[in-house]
């Protein structure tokens, strides 16, 4: 009878594990969409960065990346300084170039290396999470002690023109670019 309970129990447990697993992974796509909102509320581009005065505030994704969909939900309906926020999904290198903000979380480190080149000095905030700090993003998403962080390399920031809110540099991890 012990045995039954108890394997009942583990059952149970088993049952419920991939739920947890799936609530947590969930809740940290739409805190990294949270973050690449505030972002875009804390970031001034130059006005030759758009087209006009109506063009929306456009983030780029790939188009399979888990936080899409959160992505999606965070900027319906709002906008930044008069602009409405749009989220564009890609299907592979092509097209970044066109985005206000280019958000390179599930993509791989090849993909990420070679977007963060071809935009480097261009107007667009790029957001990624591959490796260390890189000479040619703007802000990178970490986790450290179960947290998501971020750092910004005001250098690239300064390249593409960006002037970040000091509300965001007080919370951010500065690195300087080697």
């Amino acid at each position: 009878m012990r045995r039954t309970r108890w394997a009942a129990m583990v059952l149970a447990v088993a049952l419920c594990w991939p739920a947890a697993l799936l609530a947590e992974e969930l809740l940290e796509r739409k805190l990294k969409a949270a973050f690449v909102y505030n972002f875009a509320r804390l970031t001034t581009w130059p006005a030759t960065a758009f087209a006009g005065p109506a063009m929306p505030l456009e983030t780029c994704i790939l188009e399979h990346d888990p936080v899409a969909p959160a992505l999606q939900e965070a900027f319906a309906g709002k906008a930044v300084e008069g602009r409405p926020l749009a989220v564009r999904r890609l299907a592979g290198a092509a097209g970044w170039d066109s985005c206000h903000i280019a958000y390179l979380g599930a993509v791989p480190p090849e993909l990420a290396r070679d977007v963060l080149r071809a935009l480097a000095g261009r107007r667009v905030l790029t957001v990624h999470e591959q490796g260390a700090a890189q000479a040619d993003g703007v802000i990178r998403l970490f986790p450290a002690d179960r947290k998501l962080r971020f750092e910004v390399n005001q250098a690239a920031a300064d390249r593409a023109q960006l002037r970040l809110n000091a509300r965001l540099m007080a919370l951010a991890v500065v690195v300087k670019a080697p």
